[in-house]
């Protein structure tokens, strides 16, 4: 019996989102709050602090259950999303940038693709 995309542990998310990040608070914030407006709730997000001046843990002023934060010395934008992939519990990764949006329904779309 094969199973499906979707068929996996229970603890673990469908999609981990990971974002590495370097500086640049006010984006890094309106791009946490598309994630956080999606209708698709199973998912974490892994944000690599890579070696901002000023830590992103310091920065953010609330950190909701679905958000993992780490830090690492500078190692430049892939670096930091190889950290955040190892570190992921999800079947799926999705990779967005400290500027990027992802629309309201859009895990839902990947959900009902890979379904």
């Amino acid at each position: 019996m094969t199973s499906s995309p979707v068929d996996r542990d229970s603890g673990s998310p469908l999609f981990s989102i990971v974002i590495p990040a370097h500086g640049r608070h006010e984006l890094l914030v309106k791009t946490l709050t598309s994630v956080n407006d999606q209708s698709f709730r199973d998912f974490e997000c892994i944000v690599v602090d890579d070696g901002s001046a000023k830590p992103v843990a310091l920065q953010l002023s609330h950190r909701p259950a679905w958000l993992k934060l780490i830090r690492q010395t500078n190692t430049g934008p892939s670096g930091a999303r190889n950290r955040g992939a190892a570190t992921a519990r999800g079947q799926f990764l999705v990779f967005l940038d400290s500027d990027d949006r992802l629309l309201s329904r859009a895990l839902q779309s990947y959900a009902d693709v890979v379904s």
